[in-house]
């Protein structure tokens, strides 16, 4: 029964992270919230890589931010969180 639980809750925890929209949150709440979720992965036993929670990070972020998701799909090499963190922190401080 307690596998059964396990497995639920990590379901549940990546329907999150599928479904999680940055919105009216701040940069660093939504990043709180993200990595939040992928500790929860990782406690679970399930952990993530930060490629994929980057993916999730990416998905969730409004139409507005096209312009900074297309930049990061042109490089050559991945950006770390700490860099996407900071391209998202910069990109709010201009809108």
């Amino acid at each position: 029964m307690y596998s059964s639980q396990s497995l639920s809750h990590v379901n549940n925890i990546h329907t999150s992270l599928i479904n999680a929209q940055k919105g009216t949150k701040s940069t660093a709440t939504y990043f709180a919230f993200m990595h939040g979720l992928a500790d929860e992965l990782a406690a679970a036993g399930k952990p993530i890589q930060d490629d994929e929670l980057i993916s999730y990070i990416l998905h969730g972020l409004d139409l507005e931010y096209q312009p900074l998701v297309s930049a990061l799909d042109a490089r050559f090499s991945l950006a770390s969180l700490d860099e996407i963190f900071a391209m998202l922190s910069n990109f709010d401080q201009r809108m």
